[in-house]
């Protein structure tokens, strides 16, 4: 899990250096849930908007569903 708190004057992407991973997902001011975007070499990022806003980056392996793991 990648906690990130920003703020920016402007609507802007923002790229972090993990890799690319199916499992992955980000969530917005704790409401808005999506994918990541898949970026160079293969990290990933999302779109950010400009104000001050929290970040989630969340990742659950898929085997987690599929073999029913989850709760």
């Amino acid at each position: 899990r990648i906690d990130i708190d920003y703020e920016s004057d402007r609507d802007m992407v923002l790229m972090v250096s993990e890799s690319f991973f199916p499992g992955w997902s980000v969530t917005h001011d704790i409401v808005a849930q999506s994918r990541p975007l898949w970026m160079f070499f293969g990290f990933q990022g999302t779109d950010i908007k400009k104000g001050r806003h929290m970040l989630t980056f969340s990742y659950v392996p898929p085997a987690y569903y599929v073999y029913g793991l989850s709760t």
